[in-house]
């Protein structure tokens, strides 16, 4: 096999590039102080969205590899998370019938959402993106989400992506990703 191939090979879901990827969006979605320190909606629309998040984040990274690795990287990617949509409307019991049109639903959630991340994100505007974040991660919280909790998670967008940036194009061609380091006290960020 060439070695074209056996990087091809590694781009598609199931690989363990792709899964070390999605490990790691995940264990960086379920860190317990984003729920505790930043008011993400410990429910399944919070999890989701918060998912979303994080997805878009390692997503619009993995787009920026050279070639067209880069972009296979992030749609094999991508498709893993519409996997993991389909596991999870399995899990909470949504029948074989109605489990495509659900996960058709969810797929368009996350692409409505990193629309309305990404134009915040090119704008570097935190008002957009506190808004996007009213609109989607925040819509389900049974408290009203404070200016001061907004900001920190802006914050923690604009770290993510910068910290995301500074990461090599070989290390994420290898399934290396990382995330920064949430505070466990948000008012150091």
């Amino acid at each position: 096999m060439n070695l074209l191939g056996l990087v091809s090979s590694f781009f598609r879901s199931g690989t363990p590039v792709v899964e070390n990827l999605f490990t790691v969006v995940l264990e960086q979605t379920r860190k317990p102080v984003f729920y505790r320190e930043l008011a993400v909606p410990d429910c399944y629309d919070g999890r989701f969205d918060f998912l979303c998040l994080n997805a878009h984040l390692a997503a619009r990274r993995l787009q920026t590899v050279p070639g067209a690795e880069g972009k296979k990287l992030a749609r094999t990617f991508i498709e893993r998370l519409c996997i993991e949509f389909e596991r999870a409307s399995r899990n909470i019991g949504v029948s074989d019938v109605s489990v495509g049109k659900h996960v058709r639903r969810m797929s368009q959630g996350y692409y409505g959402r990193a629309e309305a991340y990404e134009a915040a994100i090119q704008e570097a505007d935190n008002e957009l993106l506190a808004q996007a974040l009213k609109r989607n991660l925040y819509a389900k919280s049974e408290i009203e989400v404070s200016e001061f909790v907004l900001t920190k998670m802006c914050a923690y967008i604009v770290e993510a992506t910068k910290h995301l940036d500074q990461q090599s194009d070989q290390d994420l061609i290898t399934g290396q990703i990382d995330f920064p380091q949430p505070a466990e006290d948000v008012s150091s960020l």
